[in-house]
């Protein structure tokens, strides 16, 4: 099935409803689908009183790889939260029904107005039958489901200090692995909110948090100050209907000038989304669903997190952009020793940070500026990486409660991290300046995949091969552009040849070709791209056509030819990056990393055809150990 994504946060910052949301969503399949929108206002209060969804629509049909938007016009008054679910566009008869011509997805839609809106026991019938495969006003859902889809949410919001200043944010739509791994002991989920202040240079913290499960959630929060190897503190607990999204403003339970990280138990599985704001700006990332393991020791049987993390950075100080990494512990026990390492766009490392403790579910922040003194430009990405401990048998940090004494050294704990950047007035041509925030942006950076310890199928990725971008603009929608940041963060020499397709509502538009080499970066920036109209919006896929990075073990042999993509895609409005517009120009999300399934299991995404993106010549490392010569294409056939 398709999972459902989920959307904690439209209309709503902080519980005040000053922002204009869109959804843009992406088809991920090979076939056309059809979205099912649903939306929630600000009535949080479970059954009886439970309100259902304030608006229920569906999108036309969205060709594969193409978006759909459902702007400002096709979301009530109040929206504070949504989901998307993805319908078959098959005819009605491919799935045993009656009904002609007519397709799935539109015997469902047609039914929303009466079955769904404000009813809450209408919409839990039909999330139970799109998660369990039943039936549904005589569908069989099992045959319903479309391809997977990439959902990004992207907000105009009103500035906090003054209403005449705008700020904009995104972040990517959660479902999937991002609602995390299920405690079946404890019947819980639990989920780390990285980067949380109150009052810190002027910046509050406002959690959305969403019930994406089919019961009523109860949700405990709690605090941890940053840097204080103490356990963590209750904050607030609170009940939650299904489908609706509360905000929690951490200003209740923590001290002006208080900075650390948060988590949450919940009964259900959550979506959240973290709002960062102040000074007219607007900073929106997700939350990490928690770590699950059972044993002291031995692999977690859940992570979102890995011992490395990576990701492109847009912006650089030649600009006057200060960038900060904030690293999540995703261990309950183990501190972690971490290293923030930064390079340049051609992959060469500037500098690394000094390794630093984290404590036990606790969070520390990394500073561009700290390593980086070089005259000039500075763009390019970031690996941190949680580091084996530097002696064994030794606690250099006092473990959290409850956790036996270390008779070896332990395995490195595994970590999340979100990159934030923000330009300061008055800043640019080569230095940081000291005036008020007037741009922020934030995002969450991408699990590296764990270093392979056996031989593997060489011809299959190893990685990231395929990352979706749901949102791009040229120019002219409301004078917002596109930039795109794509890396390649494998750390073994070699280059990724790669294909990004452009598509609009119609389909495929254009195919630009890349060779990034290990470590690099490449930069697009769509206002320049020529099939790409000053009215163009659309989508993106970057597809990794043929890669050759071996992975050699100890004796020297291939085991492994991996492959790692991440894209982030920046909003702005306005000229360049140092131009001034009357409040925040910037939204950044990180583009969805998806794979491919065999068309046997009902894929969603499929290696079909070709391109001309790939190298002259094949590798010649040796036998088996160059990547497919194969692109994800949307359709292909005679």
């Amino acid at each position: 099935m398709a999972d459902p994504v989920h959307l904690p946060a439209l209309a709503f910052r902080a519980g005040e409803d000053a922002c204009d949301g869109e959804v843009e969503v992406q088809n991920l399949g090979t076939e056309p689908a059809k979205a099912l929108l649903t939306v929630w206002g600000t009535t949080t209060a479970c059954a009886p009183r439970c309100a259902g969804p304030v608006g229920v629509g569906c999108s036309g049909l969205i060709a594969p790889g193409g978006m759909w938007r459902f702007g400002r016009d096709d979301l009530p008054s109040g929206s504070a939260s949504g989901a998307v679910y993805s319908l078959s566009t098959r005819p009605l008869t491919a799935i045993g029904l009656a009904g002609g011509r007519g397709l799935v997805a539109d015997r469902i839609c047609r039914g929303l107005n009466a079955n769904v809106l404000y009813r809450c026991d209408g919409y839990l019938s039909l999330k139970r039958a799109y998660e369990t495969g039943g039936a549904y006003q005589g569908i069989p859902m099992a045959r319903a489901y479309g391809p997977p889809l990439a959902v990004e949410v992207f907000r105009s919001c009103a500035g906090d200090v003054s209403k005449l200043h705008t700020a904009l944010a995104s972040y990517a739509g959660i479902g999937g692995r991002d609602f995390g791994g299920r405690d079946h002991v404890f019947d819980i989920s639990s989920y780390h909110v990285t980067l949380v202040n109150h009052g810190r240079d002027g910046f509050e913290t406002a959690l959305a948090v969403q019930n994406g499960g089919p019961n009523c959630a109860s949700v405990e929060l709690w605090v941890q100050e940053r840097g204080v190897c103490r356990p963590s503190r209750p904050c607030k607990v609170f009940n939650l209907a299904q489908g609706a999204s509360q905000t929690v403003d951490l200003a209740e339970c923590v001290a002006d000038g208080w900075e650390g990280a948060a988590w949450l138990n919940s009964s259900e599985p959550l979506a959240v989304a973290v709002d960062v704001f102040g000074h007219d700006t607007l900073m929106t990332y997700a939350a990490a669903p928690a770590e699950l393991r059972y044993s002291w020791d031995g692999p977690p049987e859940f992570t979102a997190g890995s011992p490395a993390v990576v990701g492109p950075l847009i912006f650089g100080r030649d600009r006057g952009w200060d960038t900060r990494i904030h690293v999540q512990n995703l261990s309950s026990v183990t501190p972690a020793w971490v290293r923030a390492t930064f390079l340049d766009p051609d992959g060469a490392p500037i500098d690394a940070t000094p390794p630093e403790w984290v404590c036990p579910f606790g969070s520390r922040t990394f500073r561009v500026a700290a390593v980086d003194r070089r005259p000039g430009p500075w763009v390019g990405s970031v690996r941190v990486e949680s580091l084996p401990w530097p002696t064994p048998a030794s606690t250099p940090m006092p473990p959290a409660p409850g956790a036996p004494p270390p008779t070896a050294t332990p395995a490195r704990a595994n970590i999340t991290a979100v990159a934030e950047l923000m330009r300061r007035r008055g800043a640019g041509g080569g230095g940081l300046a000291v005036g008020e925030v007037e741009s922020a942006l934030a995002y969450n950076l991408l699990a590296a995949p764990p270093a392979p310890e056996r031989r593997t199928g060489l011809g299959e990725p190893q990685g990231a091969a395929l990352v979706a971008v749901p949102h791009l603009v040229a120019t002219g929608d409301a004078g917002v552009a596109s930039r795109l940041a794509v890396a390649n963060h494998v750390r073994e020499p070699g280059a990724t040849h790669a294909a990004v397709l452009l598509f609009d509502v119609n389909g495929l538009v254009d195919v630009t070709c890349l060779r990034i080499a290990s470590g690099a970066v490449a930069y697009l920036d769509l206002g320049g791209w020529g099939h790409a109209g000053p009215a163009f919006v659309g989508s993106a896929v970057v597809s990794a056509t043929a890669w050759d990075h071996a992975a050699l073990d100890a004796h020297g042999r291939t085991i492994a030819n991996r492959v790692g993509l991440a894209a982030v895609a920046v909003q702005q409005v306005g000229g360049d990056a140092g131009a001034a517009v009357g409040g925040d120009a910037f939204g950044a999300t990180a583009g969805v990393p998806f794979r491919r399934e065999s068309p046997a299991t009902g894929s969603a995404a499929a290696w079909l055809g070709s391109t001309d993106c790939r190298p002259a010549t094949r590798p010649t490392r040796g036998p088996g150990t160059e990547g497919p010569w194969r692109a994800w294409l949307p359709w292909a056939g005679g």
